[in-house]
């Protein structure tokens, strides 16, 4: 299977080479755990929903890939402590709608981790390139973004790296080997009513 790489003429399609998600899952808890920035779950169902009006859904299906809880190396470098992450992994060579899609709906859940109640500030889809233009700002206001990888983008960078991206910034890239984490843009989506 070829590489899907960054391509301006299609950002909205997952980057990489898998061809499951389970593939994509695997190097995703992988990539997290190597940089030691977070407490990890996976597979974790929503316990309550903050539902809309017009929503018709099963809870039982309201199940995100991974809760990430920042640990105190991230939380040192300005990471606010509250601030969970939820993320969806997909294969390669997919658009990425439906899964903003299902993160817009998954950041307004409860979910349980350890008898406690958590409600995610950001959801990510991994592995996608950062977004542009229209769609980077309902993604930004809905705390919704995209986390990526450098191995994806160049190969023979060996490195584990994930820069996570909301709107069109930059929130912060985390490395196993440096000890620099870089926690660039967090004053996204503030803004409500009239721009």
């Amino acid at each position: 299977m070829n590489i899907q790489r960054w391509d301006e003429s299609t950002p909205n399609i997952t980057l990489g080479n898998f061809v499951t998600e389970d593939q994509s899952h695997d190097e995703f808890s992988r990539l997290v755990d190597a940089t030691r920035c977070f407490r990890m779950w996976h597979e974790v169902t929503a316990k309550k929903i903050g539902e809309l009006p017009h929503w018709r859904i099963d809870k039982s299906k309201m199940r995100v890939d991974f809760i990430l809880q920042p640990t105190e190396r991230l939380i040192s470098h300005g990471w606010p402590a509250e601030d969970w992450i939820i993320v969806e992994c997909k294969k390669s060579g997919i658009a990425i709608g439906p899964a903003v899609s299902q993160l817009i709906d998954y950041v307004r859940c409860e979910f349980e981790i350890d008898g406690h109640p958590i409600r995610p500030t950001w959801g990510f889809v991994w592995p996608a390139a950062k977004q542009a233009h229209a769609i980077a700002s309902v993604m930004a206001h809905q705390h919704v973004g995209t986390v990526s990888t450098e191995k994806l983008r160049r190969p023979g960078y060996s490195i584990p790296r994930a820069d996570f991206h909301c709107g069109e910034s930059r929130m912060m890239t985390i490395e196993q080997e440096r000890v620099d984490v870089l926690v660039d843009n967090l004053r996204i989506g503030r803004k409500s009513g009239s721009r």
